[in-house]
């Protein structure tokens, strides 16, 4: 019998996949265009079967076969899949991807990654898309050439192309350095009685089993993980010894903190469907999961607490505005409530309750005070609204990681004894999960803030984004539309919508997640008034 020490396993986690495009070329070349080249499919060549062909013409240009339209958004993309250049093609010396859209390419392979001739080879490639792409992939000459006169001899194969998106930072499942893990399965099932029978040896299943993973691990660089207390209903995927589960949710995420400690978060996700695999443990040594790229265990660095109503800390020798911070809690919770259908073992949906994110620090600044006023005039301002802010960073002052929780401060105790610094500790609570949103301007009738019912109208701002409701003066609007990805152009964020027919002149609100937002007056005109302006 063999026994496993925990350090013969590891955790890996990260988002649940989100297929853009599978490929399937048994069935035909999948409405994949063409320039310069022929397609056929299915193709088989070196024992793979199922493949499409790429062939050259003799024309004289670019020579590319392309999926339209297979990128949607700009995301993170990852695209994987494999290859096969025949070494008897005169010009193409290797594949070039491209993302392109009418404005915009994007040169998603390094140069002679896709080199390789006469054996199938894997690739996998992460890029950010511009909105609506074409994915290109162009034969190139060894000294990446894209247009040449071509020959039919020029050919190479594809198979098994795979396009994934993501709304995370990090796309792919990452290793995680743990302390500890804990992997619990619930069965639900209920016994059967017969009438008369007081016994029974029968019993059914009345949901799926669940599952939950519990874990500590030091953090030793930008953590994954934290972007799910964000979007928080975007499912994880995760494997353990070589036992995985889909369709997981961050239920908790904690971690407390004092100088010059390593900081040590402590994770739960609810997972259904149970586990899938076996039990086959891997060694994973420090160095896979950073140490030998530089990384380490993260030391706390500083925080900085703004805009309490108008008052800051009260600091004597520091910038006003700052703390001097011994220790700190964070605590996010997410509360979920899985809904099954009779008949059904897996839930049909995921129903997300509550979430709250609250922090609790230690200071040496006893007081918040007024900043027009004396520190000797400090005072208390529990139920106000406050941000605190803190990083974590590595030995050499490099900030790694950023928290931030914006909501009521919900309590302050000042404590003091002899021989040491009065301290004061801070709790603040945060229920809303974005920046308040502010509305910048209105575009309606000739570009002002005006129109009539049923025109369509601009609303621009910031922290415009997970809106709830878009409402006029006298009228709720029943449908809107976030115009996504448009930040880095524009310097805002937009929204679209149309004048209701109820809606009198007043001033338009946008309810999201960070808040409620109040434009100026917006004036609903007449059809005499519309037609004059």
């Amino acid at each position: 019998m063999s026994y496993y020490n925990y350090n013969e396993a590891k955790l890996v986690l990260g988002p649940l996949d989100a297929v853009a495009y599978s490929s399937n070329f048994s069935d035909g070349a999948q409405s994949w265009g063409t320039v310069g080249t022929t397609i056929t499919a299915p193709a088989s060549i070196a024992g793979e079967s199922d493949a499409v062909l790429v062939a050259g013409t003799t024309h004289n240009g670019t020579h590319y076969a392309l999926k339209a339209g297979v990128l949607k958004n700009s995301r993170k993309h990852t695209i994987k899949g494999k290859y096969y250049i025949d070494s008897s093609s005169p010009n193409l010396g290797q594949i070039l991807i491209y993302a392109f859209n009418s404005t915009t390419a994007i040169k998603v392979t390094p140069s002679s990654s896709m080199s390789t001739e006469d054996a199938w080879t894997e690739f996998e490639f992460s890029f950010e898309g511009a909105q609506n792409e074409h994915l290109i992939f162009y034969m190139g000459t060894d000294a990446e050439s894209l247009s040449f006169a071509g020959s039919t001899s020029d050919k190479f194969y594809l198979k098994d192309i795979v396009i994934s998106q993501y709304d995370f930072e990090y796309p792919h499942a990452q290793p995680y350095f743990c302390e500890n893990v804990g992997i619990s399965l619930q069965s639900a099932i209920e016994p059967i009685y017969l009438a008369a029978n007081k016994s029974t040896f029968d019993y059914a299943a009345n949901k799926d089993i669940n599952g939950s993973l519990s874990f500590t691990y030091y953090l030793t660089g930008r953590d994954a993980l934290r972007e799910f207390t964000i979007n928080e209903k975007a499912p994880l995927s995760g494997s353990f010894a070589g036992l995985s589960f889909k369709s997981g949710y961050l239920t908790n995420y904690s971690f407390s903190f004092e100088n010059y400690q390593p900081v040590r978060v402590s994770a739960s996700v609810n997972f259904y469907g149970g586990l899938e695999g076996k039990f086959t443990p891997t060694r994973l040594n420090y160095s896979e999961v950073g140490g030998s790229q530089g990384r380490e265990y993260l030391n706390y660095y500083n925080a900085t607490m703004t805009g309490v109503s108008g008052v800051l800390m009260s600091n004597a020798g520091e910038t006003a505005g700052q703390l001097s911070a011994i220790s700190a809690q964070y605590t996010f919770n997410s509360r979920i409530d899985p809904v099954y259908v009779a008949g059904q073992v897996l839930p049909r949906e995921i129903r997300f309750l509550q979430k709250q994110t609250s922090v609790n620090m230690d200071i040496y600044n006893p007081f918040l005070t007024d900043a027009s006023q004396p520190a000797e005039s400090s005072q208390t301002y529990t139920g106000e609204l406050g941000e605190l802010a803190f990083s974590l960073q590595t030995s050499g002052n490099v900030v790694m990681e950023s928290y931030k929780v914006r909501g009521r401060l919900n309590s302050q105790n000042v404590s003091a004894s002899v021989g040491r610094k009065i301290t004061n500790t801070i709790s603040l609570v945060q229920d809303s999960y974005q920046d308040s949103p502010q509305i910048l301007g209105i575009s309606g009738l000739n570009g002002g803030p005006r129109g009539n019912a049923d025109q369509s109208i601009e609303i621009s701002g910031v922290n415009l984004s997970n809106t709830i409701s878009v409402n006029f003066t006298n009228s709720n609007v029943t449908s809107f539309e976030e115009l996504t990805n448009i930040h880095a152009a524009y310097g805002c964020d937009k929204i679209k919508t149309q004048v209701p027919k109820e809606a009198i002149d007043g001033p338009i609100t946008v309810q999201t997640l960070g808040g409620i937002a109040k434009s100026d007056s917006f004036d609903v005109l007449s059809p005499t008034e519309v037609w004059n302006a």
